[in-house]
């Protein structure tokens, strides 16, 4: 397993997620990818009490950004951050990087450009048509990479999503952005 900085991390996801954008590849395919990426690199530099976790989400309807390459967003002022006007049904998954809050980690963080005091979130969201008139919600949260295979395997099977596994996005976005 590789390990990185929360910075090197931001642009290993972003390169990879340029060949999810582009593809054929169907929700399965594009959620496996996404999980095998981050399953191979841990991140040194986030709090080691649920710093690193990820978020499986789905809804009936919502507005994609309107991105059409893997993007750093993170810093970006919100004014510039723009949705369509085109609601969607989507899936996302995202991996949040919470950094070390200690005094001594702060300052080690400083060199790496970021703002010590928020997270980071990895995300690739997959976007279908039609969205559903009724915004059926299904999320679930995984505490660490550890325990993500399970949590993952029950999210699958939300009727909103196990519907979509085998069909290719309408539109795909793929973002780094800080939280918190």
């Amino acid at each position: 397993m590789e390990t990185l900085k929360r910075v090197r991390m931001i642009e290993r996801f972003l390169a990879a997620a340029r060949a999810w954008v582009g593809s054929e590849m169907t929700a399965r395919e594009l959620i496996a990818a996404f999980v095998e990426f981050n399953r191979e690199i841990a991140v040194s530099d986030v709090d080691p009490d649920g710093g690193d976790r990820f978020l499986l989400s789905a809804a009936g309807a919502t507005a994609p950004h309107l991105i059409d390459a893997p993007t750093n967003l993170v810093g970006a002022p919100e004014a510039e951050i723009q949705f369509s006007d085109k609601e969607h049904r989507y899936i996302g998954l995202s991996r949040e990087l919470w950094p070390r809050q200690s005094e001594d980690d702060v300052e080690d963080n400083a060199d790496d450009g970021l703002p010590s005091e928020i997270g980071i979130g990895l995300s690739l969201f997959l976007f279908f048509d039609p969205p559903l008139e009724a915004d059926r919600f299904s999320t679930d949260q995984s505490a660490s990479p550890d325990e993500l295979e399970g949590k993952l395997a029950k999210f699958i099977e939300e009727p909103l999503v196990a519907e979509v596994l085998g069909s290719r996005p309408t539109k795909i976005t793929a973002f780094a952005t800080g939280i918190g």
